[in-house]
């Protein structure tokens, strides 16, 4: 993919209410550790978002 694809894949950030808390970036980079290693959402790695934050944007996407 494509980082045009990339960023079509996420809505731009609201002008308005809570700022997101991480960047797109680590969203993807967390999917694509979990999706890539096979392993459960609940066992990603500390230095990575949270596992449950992880799966809600990726069933989002």
């Amino acid at each position: 993919m494509h980082t045009q694809e990339f960023r079509s894949a996420f809505s731009p950030p609201a002008t308005t209410g809570r700022p997101r808390k991480w960047a797109s970036r680590e969203i993807l980079s967390s999917i694509f550790y979990a999706v890539r290693g096979g392993q459960a959402w609940r066992l990603m790695p500390h230095d990575l978002m949270p596992g449950e934050t992880a799966y809600f944007d990726h069933r989002v996407w």
